[in-house]
């Protein structure tokens, strides 16, 4: 039973189901799930096997009482999350004392709705952060393998929009120590199967744990663009008894890979845009081309907001964070400092007409340098992926 990459996979219950009846649940045990699945347990495995965290409790909180003490005892500003969160749901910012009720309120709510579970707890909030994973997969053999990172800084109310591998942000020494670190947060967690080990990377370069996404993500082409290195094949092997058919010295990144999720704003995601490229200029060269070219009509689209990223000089020099959304593409487009949590759909609406009347290829055959060649081409040793991939749902 493949759970696809929704609440599904993650759903311990399920997974428990699945295994009393006897079928193969490709993915982590219903006991692992539940482990990694509650963020605050989570955060104790790691602290215990000395990965570094993002300052916070461990506990849920209830009172407004108790969640001011703690909030005082973490330092404001702080972030709100549920304990059994995931995708964003039930996260809010909290700034100061007054704000307690109200965000507990709505978390609550939230993540009651989503997750039949509402405890929540806090975290020290770190301003504006890179937000970089790590793919991992291991077997039943106690072979874990990371392939890599993943960027995913590009967000609104927590929901990436845009991913790449790799990231511009790490150093190889960075880079390595940060694959050790979901290594070993696999290995403390008794992982196995595929799974995504998140990191909060802040201005000073230093890394935090955020959580273990027990499922396959919607991104995971991106990491199959640059390794070549079928994910759900490997996903197969290992929920069959088998050992991965490779080694951490067998993986190796080649090229750069983009992917923009494509939405439309009421509310679904619809399809998957990914490209790949010798290098990230060329990456993304081949996304504009891919976006300019793409056409949905009857609804609106993220894809002007994905035109806006790629043509930016912050995403194309690698000057971003979690807070591109918010403090650099909004004011841009409008003028003003946001005020409320819709500022990139209300922006992506603003710029849909002129965007449509611009509706052509980027500088010629983009992918080919503008030589009048296709650009589009296959990334060497990958019989199963074009230049570009388009996933529609």
């Amino acid at each position: 039973m493949h759970p696809g990459y929704g609440f599904l996979a993650e759903n311990a219950g399920f997974a428990a189901a699945c295994e009393k009846e006897g079928i193969a649940f490709i993915g982590p045990s219903s006991e692992t799930i539940a482990l990694v699945g509650d963020k605050m347990q989570a955060r104790k495995t790691m602290v215990a096997t000395g990965i570094p965290v993002v300052p916070g409790g461990d506990r849920p909180l209830s009172g407004i009482a108790e969640m001011k003490a703690e909030a005082e005892r973490i330092g404001f500003p702080v972030m709100m999350k549920a304990a059994a969160g995931g995708g964003g749901k039930g996260m809010r910012v909290v700034r100061e004392t007054s704000e307690l009720e109200s965000a507990a309120k709505a978390s609550r709510s939230e993540a009651g709705s989503a997750f039949a579970d509402d405890r929540i707890y806090l975290e020290k909030l770190i301003e504006n952060p890179r937000h970089v994973e790590f793919q991992i997969i291991a077997d039943s053999h106690g072979n874990i393998v990371h392939l890599g990172e993943r960027e995913c800084s590009i967000q609104r109310r927590h929901q990436k929009l845009v991913e790449e591998s790799p990231s511009v942000a790490l150093t190889p020494s960075l880079r390595a120590k940060m694959g050790e670190a979901a290594v070993e947060a696999t290995r403390a967690s008794g992982y196995v199967n595929a799974g995504t080990v998140e990191f909060l990377l802040d201005k000073n370069r230093e890394f935090f744990f955020l959580e273990v996404n027990a499922r396959l993500q919607v991104e995971h082409p991106v990491t199959e663009l640059v390794t070549g290195i079928d994910l759900v094949r490997e996903q197969l092997r290992v929920a069959a008894g088998e050992k991965l058919s490779f080694s951490q010295s067998d993986v190796e990144n080649r090229g750069a890979a983009i992917e923009c999720r494509i939405c439309a704003e009421d509310p679904p995601l619809i399809s998957k845009l990914l490209t790949w490229g010798e290098t990230r200029k060329e990456a993304i060269e081949r996304m504009q081309r891919a976006l300019s070219e793409y056409d949905i009509e009857g609804i609106r689209t993220t894809i002007p907001f994905h035109k806006a990223v790629m043509e930016s000089d912050e995403f194309r020099d690698g000057n971003f964070d979690t807070g591109f959304v918010d403090e650099v593409f909004f004011p841009y487009y409008s003028g003003k400092k946001p005020s409320d949590p819709e500022v990139a759909a209300i922006a992506a609406a603003l710029i849909a007409d002129t965007e449509r009347s611009l509706h052509k290829p980027v500088g010629g055959d983009a992918g080919a340098g503008g030589s009048g060649r296709s650009g589009w081409k296959q990334p060497p040793g990958r019989a199963a992926w074009g230049g570009w991939q388009l996933h529609q749902k």
